[in-house]
């Protein structure tokens, strides 16, 4: 017997034969209404300054970590075993691991301190890694990216950014006086996008400028030694040794 179908009305052209024994019915199509481009969905904000707007945050009701991070002292209550399975080369060690944060999970009450990261960033990535994805901005700013690059590269983390990265990155990134070129060409190296990255050094090698010390310097004036980032990446070897063939 041909079933009866409708691709106008496909959810309620028929009921299954047993639906009825499980008091079922056809469930409507569940649709996101809401726009989560903007990030007003993480409980973090960075001000028009670049200061941020911290607040404590609960990202498991069942946690048993306190993360205490950046200057701003921002506490997050967090799940120490799905920090340890989304990053096993650092926070397994680190948590579960010879160290002394480890031994305190002895004391009852779990903290570590991460001064150094940035809250907005790691924000971002504790949705991530506690399956809070609809507070997961569709689009971020270029500072926002960098900051969560650099993070994810720290951690081993860069492959929970997968099912975001083209939304991230197409259209491009917000460009931002804050943030410079060798940074731009840094996000793009640690997410795997080669046209962004070739067209930044192709930019760097073009706008790079020699300082009176003798540093390449870019459209900013940043030394690009003074970037920690480049490093991984030997930017600043291969523009001396171009910058070298241009003076000849």
């Amino acid at each position: 017997m041909q079933v009866p179908f409708s691709n106008t009305n496909r959810f309620s052209a028929f009921t299954p034969p047993f639906a009825s024994n499980f008091n079922l019915r056809p469930r409507r199509p569940y649709k996101y209404t809401r726009n989560y481009s903007s990030d007003n969905i993480m409980s973090i904000s960075r001000r028009p300054d670049g200061k941020l707007d911290v607040s404590s945050e609960t990202f498991d009701q069942h946690g048993d970590l306190r993360l205490v991070v950046g200057e701003e002292k921002a506490v997050s209550l967090v799940c120490s075993r799905a920090l340890a399975r989304a990053s096993p080369t650092f926070f397994n060690t680190l948590l579960y691991g010879n160290f002394a944060e480890a031994e305190k999970r002895k004391d009852g009450d779990w903290l570590v301190e991460l001064p150094e990261d940035d809250p907005y960033a790691l924000c971002l990535v504790l949705n991530i890694i506690h399956g809070r994805f609809e507070r997961v901005p569709n689009r971020l700013s270029e500072l926002d990216l960098y900051q969560a690059t650099v993070l994810t590269d720290k951690y081993g983390l860069t492959h929970i950014l997968r099912p975001w990265v083209q939304s991230w990155l197409n259209p491009n990134p917000t460009i931002s006086a804050d943030v410079a070129a060798a940074h731009r060409a840094w996000i793009a190296w640690e997410l795997g996008d080669h046209q962004l990255f070739s067209r930044t050094c192709t930019d760097l090698l073009v706008s790079c400028n020699l300082s009176p010390a003798g540093d390449l310097e870019d459209t900013n004036g940043i030394p690009l030694e003074s970037l920690t980032m480049t490093a991984s990446m030997d930017i600043v070897g291969t523009l001396r040794l171009v910058d070298r063939a241009r003076a000849l």
